[in-house]
């Protein structure tokens, strides 16, 4: 193979199929036409670069371009010129934002690809059903140029924000908005014309380049447009935050922008001495120069919100806070696990209608998030005793069953082979009938085989995908998996026992949403379950659910969607040592109830070749064909899930608010459903058969209720297993800069505490510095006075009232 291709799936590959693909012409060596620019003659050398520890390829264009212009024009990043570059990553920036440039006759001249990380690439036809990802010789357009047009000649207003997400927030409240592509900065003159005579409203990101860019703006039209106000959001950062985020309509989103009482004409522009404003001191301001910093901004998500204990039954509500209170942990942890521990007992047993022909299962996912040290085990231990204990003593009662049958299968199987012997002296039709006798034998014998009595289970921990699937036939189609160790689940899911390295989460899919599980097996009979219904209860620790985003078949396929997240702040270094026992009253309620739950019968079995069944009340079924009682809501508790289908609904869309973990909350009315019959099962513990009484308004605003703390916990969830990667390094360099303790540091200093992780370079460096510096906790010191000797680096301040806040809520109590 040619030395400048390189190994398959290496980088150096990469690079040159990408090439390739461009047209790029492969000259002597190493060398290849840039496709930066307009190359003739190979310039661009491509090479292999081993890099320290991390293999790659090196890319040099001997006509100047830039390593980054030269990517872009291949649709690359700096990620992709490194060998262990994250495939996971790969098929998430795969899902992109495309915004189409066209122009007034409805032509697509370009378009903009918005990638997660807010990274941007352009690309225009190539005139045979490919791209090339540059816009040489296309004048660029407005976006969405034709209603922008036709706003204009109406009358109506047109917004001008800063991008496109913007621009479809202000469709999406009725307006009409357009933009400039490139972002800030790169407003052309040659956009005025097509606003002539226009009413338009300019809304300014509130941050020192957005107010900036809108000055720009302000400046080319107006002269062209008969009207021009600049604006800015009410809340949030830009248009989209106010209209979407924040819920506003037009008319109430945006305000004209507050202006410094010293400097009315140019607030954004500080000189020596002057003081600065918006967290941006000037490139001239003198060391020393006061800045007035603005409001701080939250980073995602506030501090995770507590389980609302209130809308659990009281028998389990009481035992849950007097458990945190014993343990010192949050009450979080209890609250969940113990639902899981009735999804445990009435799971596979009871159902739910969600709707007319739409039935949900009663069994969950959920995965609590805390660090080492947390007291989980000691949580997982007192909520599931009483499950346990049962199991224990549905393996008695079935001890004596169990060893009957195997007597009576040793005595057919050495009938079976006493006829075998006899028929192969025998002759004739003596033969012949010993022949039939054997087949009979032997048939009756797969009969018992199948329907064999198996110890009951109604828990496991350390299994593989294969086994469960076992295990889950063996005990009628349902099973839990219970660890307070949840990450060693994962790691079977992503099959470390596994003989090929590769995981096996189809029995986790099917195992959710109850879909027909049928695993054929080499050496042993297959396994077959119609109705397969499993429960998941994990404790974890937070840095399990941030690498979920490494394992992209977890996401793409569903998985990381059918759990249930919880990620409470943990109490390590405030618990009391000073705590008492659970009260003996409330530890009986607990059992008891928890007892009657257990005990709950299905539905009349009706096996094949018998006669009419039911399920012992001491032991869930075994056996193929149980039929669970289908709970009904009342039409007020069915009304009340309706609304919220219907309040989810719109915010899963492009542009909605859970857009981007659609794949989570788009399940949450399902949730929601399966919650609600739960705690009406615990309400009516005892009850032989819980279906008699429909699902009431109570209990389904309950099950609401604790549907909206997964929600908020969801978000926190999804943020650390593939957030925006800008803001995720902005975490760890906020963190780096609060314990420095100073209130100013050089971007060379902070560089030397961070580098490594999401950190590799100073521009990973600057971008983060970039998100932390728009929400105003820090802010660009004086430009450094050049000398001789080594450049001196970039400073930033540190806003004082940031210093004694957590703008990224401490979650699950995890810390970089």
């Amino acid at each position: 193979m040619d030395s400048c291709f390189g190994q398959p799936g290496s980088a150096l590959t990469r690079v040159t199929q990408a090439l390739d693909q461009h047209g790029s012409t492969h000259g002597s060596g190493g060398m290849w036409t840039c496709p930066a620019h307009d190359d003739r003659t190979p310039s661009l050398s491509v090479g292999q670069t081993t890099n320290g520890a991390k293999p790659g390829a090196m890319i040099k264009c001997h006509a100047d371009c830039s390593t980054e212009d030269v990517l872009a024009a291949l649709g690359l990043r700096f990620e992709h010129l490194f060998d262990d570059y994250d495939l996971a990553r790969k098929r998430r920036d795969s899902a992109t934002v495309e915004y189409h440039y066209i122009d007034e006759g409805g032509n697509l001249l370009y378009q903009v690809l918005r990638k997660p990380g807010k990274k941007f690439t352009q690309r225009r036809p190539d005139g045979e059903g490919g791209w090339i990802y540059n816009l040489k010789g296309v004048a660029p357009v407005l976006y969405r140029l034709p209603e922008a047009a036709e706003a204009v000649a109406a009358g109506d207003t047109v917004y001008i924000v800063e991008g496109e997400k913007d621009v479809e927030a202000i469709r999406g409240a009725g307006g009409v908005g357009t933009c400039n592509s490139g972002g800030a900065g790169t407003w052309k003159a040659a956009h005025a014309e097509y606003l002539r005579g226009a009413t338009v409203v300019i809304v300014a990101d509130k941050d020192a380049p957005g107010r900036k860019h809108a000055a720009q703006v302000e400046d080319v039209l107006k002269d062209v447009a008969a009207s021009v106000t600049v604006m800015e959001p009410v809340q949030g950062k830009d248009a989209h935050d106010a209209l979407v985020k924040h819920g506003l309509s037009l008319e109430q989103a945006f305000e004209a922008p507050v202006r410094d009482a010293q400097e009315p004409e140019d607030q954004h522009r500080s000189g020596p001495g002057q003081p600065t404003v918006g967290n941006v001191p000037g490139p001239g301001c003198e060391p020393g120069a006061e800045v007035v910093w603005a409001e701080l901004e939250p980073f995602g998500e506030a501090t995770p919100e507590e389980f609302p204990v209130g809308a659990l039954p009281p028998w389990l509500r009481d035992y849950v806070e007097a458990l945190a209170e014993t343990t010192q942990t949050p009450i979080d942890l209890p609250a969940v696990i113990a639902l899981a521990a009735c999804c445990t007992a009435v799971a596979g047993k009871v159902e739910i209608e969600q709707k007319p022909g739409h039935i949900e299962p009663l069994n969950l996912y959920v995965a609590v998030a805390l660090p080492p040290g947390s007291r989980k085990t000691a949580v997982f231990s007192r909520i599931s005793y009483s499950i346990q204990a049962f199991e224990r003593e549905l393996a008695r009662v079935a001890e004596p069953m169990i060893a009957e049958e195997r007597e009576q299968m040793k005595v057919l199987s050495e009938r079976l082979k006493k006829l075998r012997r006899d028929a192969a002296k025998a002759s004739g039709e003596e033969r012949e009938e010993f022949e039939e006798e054997c087949r009979q034998i032997a048939k009756e014998i797969d009969e018992r085989e199948r329907d064999a009595t198996h110890f009951p289970r109604l828990t496991t921990d350390d299994v593989t995908p294969e086994k469960l699937a076992v295990l889950i036939q063996d005990q009628g189609g349902r099973m839990a998996v219970w660890s307070p160790e949840g990450g060693e689940v994962f790691e079977l899911m992503r099959g470390r026992y596994s003989a090929n390295g590769r995981g096996n989460i189809g029995i986790f899919l099917k195992g959710h949403a109850g879909d027909q599980l049928r695993v054929d097996r080499v050496s042993a009979p297959p396994v077959t379950v119609e109705r397969p219904c499993l429960t998941l209860a994990l404790c974890v620790q937070p840095s399990v659910i941030e690498l979920l985003r490494e394992e992209g078949a977890f996401r793409d396929r569903g998985l990381c969607g059918r759990f249930l997240y919880s990620m409470p702040v943990s109490r390590l270094g405030k618990r009391s040592w000073r705590t008492g026992p659970i009260p003996d009253s409330v530890d009986e309620a607990y059992r008891g109830s928890l007892r009657k739950l257990l005990r709950l019968e299905a539905q009349q079995l009706t096996l094949p070749g018998g006669p009419a069944k039911t399920s012992s009340t001491a032991a869930p079924p075994s056996k193929p064909g149980a039929a669970p009682w289908t709970l009904g809501l009342s039409p007020e508790a069915r009304e009340a899930l309706t609304l919220l289908g219907e309040e989810i609904e719109p915010e899963l869309g492009e542009f909605g608010r859970l857009a981007w973990i659609s794949d989570w909350a788009g399940k949450l009315p399902g949730a929601v459903a399966r919650i609600a019959g739960i705690l009406h099962c615990a309400i009516h513990a005892g009850v032989g058969r819980p279906a008699n009484t429909p699902v009431s308004l109570d209990t389904m605003q309950s099950a609401i209720e604790i549907g909206r703390y997964f929600l908020s916990h969801a978000s926190i969830a999804f943020t650390s297993m593939g957030g925006d990667p800008a803001e995720l390094a902005a975490r760890k360099v906020w963190r780096a800069l609060q314990k420095s303790g100073r209130s100013e540091m050089s971007e060379r200093d902070i560089f030397q505490k961070v580098k490594g992780g999401r950190i590799e370079s100073m521009d990973d460096l600057r971008e983060a510095l970039k998100v932390i510096e728009e929400r105003g906790y820090i802010a660009r010191g004086p430009k450094p006075q050049q000398g001789a000797g080594r450049p001196r680096s970039t400073s930033w301040r540190i806003n004082p009232a940031a210093l004694a806040t957590e703008p990224f809520g401490g979650i699950g109590g995890e810390s970089e």
